[in-house]
């Protein structure tokens, strides 16, 4: 997903303060890998301290959760002219669940005019997996600020300039040749099952539910 090619604004924003850029991802039933991200930036200055970090989404008032989910690894250096910065994901990469919106937070403790973050004039995007969207708007506060404030002198009409990097996770096959069977100990239950050979982007886990009667109840 991303919005780096649509035509930028002639009034991009800078670290003045921090910004944030909700996007919402695809209906992809195994969640999605993201492995880096690309801003568009222009640095004219001594660069400040920063973190670019994804956040939650809390509710329908666009509540920025305040804890960081998944911070990147910044680029560096940022470009001297307009450009995608490139930011590393952690790690192997994270995962997004599907059909859920997430939040890309800039977060700098020193105001600094120098460094310049491109926004669109459009809403559109130009490339990405099916169901991806950046949202129209984008969202502003003072640099030393620790919440996101609610309101509409907080929200700014022209959305960041970014793409996200990864891939869409295929979901594993069904295990097979479930048995359940008392164990040695008393008290105990043994359990054996076949691994499904479709192991998808990779098996993480298994769900193992013990319950009475035939209705699987929704919690363990």
């Amino acid at each position: 997903m991303k919005n780096t090619g649509q035509t930028p604004s002639a009034s991009p924003r800078s670290f003045t303060g921090d910004q944030a850029q909700a996007f919402t991802t695809g209906g992809n039933a195994g969640g999605y890998r993201v492995t880096g991200l690309l801003i568009r930036m222009r640095e004219t200055g001594t660069t400040p301290a920063y973190t670019v970090a994804i956040h939650g989404h809390i509710g329908g008032d666009g509540i920025i959760h305040p804890s960081p989910l998944y911070t990147f690894t910044n680029p560096a250096s940022l470009p001297t002219s307009w450009g995608n910065a490139s930011f590393t994901a952690p790690g192997d990469g994270f995962d997004l669940q599907p059909d859920t919106t997430y939040w890309v937070v800039m977060d700098t403790n020193h105001l600094n005019a120098s460094t310049k973050i491109a926004v669109t004039e459009t809403a559109d995007e130009d490339g990405g997996l099916a169901g991806w969207s950046i949202a129209d708007t984008q969202r502003v506060r003072t640099a030393a600020a620790t919440s996101w404030p609610i309101g509409a002198s907080f929200v700014r009409a022209n959305p960041l300039m970014l793409g996200l990097r990864g891939h869409a996770n295929t979901a594993p096959g069904v295990p097979t040749g479930l048995s359940v069977s008392a164990g040695t100990n008393s008290g105990e239950l043994s359990v054996t099952w076949t691994a499904p050979t479709a192991t998808g982007t990779g098996i993480t886990d298994y769900d193992l539910r013990v319950f009475q009667g035939g209705t699987d109840p929704s919690e363990d």
